[in-house]
């Protein structure tokens, strides 16, 4: 019987420890310089930051792709270019 009441008095303290962390932390919270609105607006600007990242990224792939596509064209009318040379030449 006394283990029993061991454990309850163990698992009561457990408890009461528990919810004076978290009052201590609400208070902490209650009394920071930051506030909600502060900790929204830096979230959405490193949010902001990730899209654009990601949006340089695609942008540069887009690029040169577009430079492959341009320099494979540009090949194209010199080769044009070279056969009609030899065309007129004959």
């Amino acid at each position: 019987m006394a283990e029993l009441q061991d454990a309850k008095q163990q698992y009561a303290d457990q408890i009461a420890k528990v919810e004076n962390e978290g009052k201590r932390y609400e208070q902490t919270i209650e009394e920071s310089d930051v506030k909600g609105h502060e900790i929204t607006a830096v979230t959405a600007l490193i949010e902001e930051k990730a899209r654009l990242a990601e949006e340089k990224g695609q942008m540069k792939k887009k690029c040169k792709e577009e430079k492959k596509r341009l320099d494979a064209e540009l090949e194209k009318m010199k080769q044009k270019k070279s056969d009609l040379e030899q065309t007129e030449q004959t």
